[in-house]
């Protein structure tokens, strides 16, 4: 099985250098992507030793059920403010994006069966598939996030714009959150996605 998805979020009200490519387009100075692996590494010599190592050490849930992986995301939204023709408005919008990656790691001996080693490398493509989809979609919220902030009208007060930029952000979170939940349900947790072992 693959990973159950973690979301968190937070928002300051500054304004920081940030630059990473944005998906599908050139650079954009104002999205900032960081990707983190937090792998865990098994043994054994069989399918089923691999499996019960596997059990033993994968990312352990809170009152849920246990996954091989795990993508943990979180976004970060910072912006500063200017003034326009009496009113409140966004001068700068920065959102960074946060990934991290847990995944289990195996190094086959020498001595490893083919068809073991075959098994296991389908299994590893099919996970990465899976929790690069949930990666992918953490950045087009934190694109979405972003586009918002930028569009977003002035305002007569500063206290007021600010509300409607943090309820923006959270409100892209939610549906991130909600977006997870379907496609962890649609491929059963990747398993329809062939991560599943043995």
């Amino acid at each position: 099985m693959a990973a159950r998805l973690a979301l968190a979020l937070a928002f300051v009200l500054l304004a920081v250098p940030a630059a990473q490519p944005a998906a599908g387009g050139g650079p954009d100075p104002g999205l900032r992507v960081l990707t983190l692996h937090r792998d865990y590494t098994i043994t054994g010599a069989t399918a089923a030793e691999l499996r019960t190592a596997m059990n033993r050490l994968r990312p352990r849930e809170s009152g849920g059920k246990d996954f091989d992986a795990r993508t943990d995301w979180w976004i970060n939204w910072y912006y500063t403010y200017g003034r326009a023709g009496g009113s409140c408005t966004i001068a700068a919008a920065n959102v960074r994006v946060r990934i991290v990656f847990t995944l289990p790691r195996w190094h086959p001996g020498r001595g490893a069966a083919t068809a073991l080693v075959e098994k296991w490398n389908r299994y590893m493509r099919a996970l990465r598939r899976h929790e690069s989809g949930h990666a992918d979609h953490a950045v087009v919220n934190g694109r979405r996030i972003l586009d918002g902030l930028r569009r977003l009208v002035p305002r007569p007060s500063c206290t007021e714009l600010g509300r409607a930029a943090n309820a923006l952000g959270q409100s892209e979170i939610r549906r991130g959150n909600a977006w997870d939940v379907a496609y962890d349900r649609q491929t059963q947790h990747g398993a329809r996605q062939g991560a599943v072992f043995p």
